[in-house]
């Protein structure tokens, strides 16, 4: 009989602790309630299209090859000279002998010249892109600061409408299917970033 009630005691007491840990944990549920999480999308490229730090980057660098081929088509006549010269000459001569150096030397020169202003130029251009790319992600994490945002995706311009052959491909590497126009904080980004560059200008 004794045994008969201390079992009885003790399902009693399981089953007091079970019902003691559902309502716990029915209060927690209904006090924190389900965790949500706010998702925005941005088009980085069609920021970079329109910061205007990128368009004076992209101008600048339109120049800089202006110059670039002026001073290539400098170094081409340059050598062009040299070769009419080195045609004027008698082969077998100290002076043909000479002028075949120096045109090997203006070819050297110009070729040397070209791999390193086009290496210069482009890391340049990559750092300077680098450092953009951090203003703007620090522009989108403002704007998801502000609005409570956990996530900003990339999105991506509009699907061709012309019949392109690469229509397929663009398919296959959009990362958003849909999303409401209003969770689209493009434009808030451009603006901020412009109105930063215009007060430092």
């Amino acid at each position: 009989m004794k045994i008969k009630l201390a079992v009885l005691s003790g399902v009693t007491a399981v089953v007091a602790l079970t019902l003691w840990l559902s309502h716990a944990s029915a209060q927690i549920a209904t006090s924190t309630g389900p965790t949500t999480f706010r998702i925005a999308v941005c088009n980085v490229t069609e920021v970079f299209g329109q910061y205007s730090k990128a368009k004076e980057l992209a101008a600048g660098r339109g120049e800089q090859q202006r110059k670039l081929r002026i001073e290539s088509d400098k170094r081409t006549k340059a050598i062009d000279d040299a070769e009419t010269m080195l045609g004027s000459l008698k082969p077998g001569r100290e002076a043909y002998s000479k002028q075949i150096i120096e045109v090997a030397r203006l070819r050297a020169d110009q070729q040397t010249w070209v791999q390193i202003e086009n290496l210069r130029s482009q890391q340049e251009y990559a750092r300077k892109t680098a450092e953009m790319y951090a203003e703007i992600t620090k522009a989108i994490s403002d704007v998801a600061d502000e609005d409570g945002l956990a996530v900003v995706i990339q999105s991506q311009a509009a699907l061709p409408t012309d019949g392109s052959a690469d229509l397929t491909q663009a398919i296959g590497l959009r990362q958003v299917l849909y999303h409401r126009p209003d969770t689209d904080i493009t434009s808030r980004v451009i603006a901020i970033l412009n109105n930063k560059y215009r007060v430092g200008h």
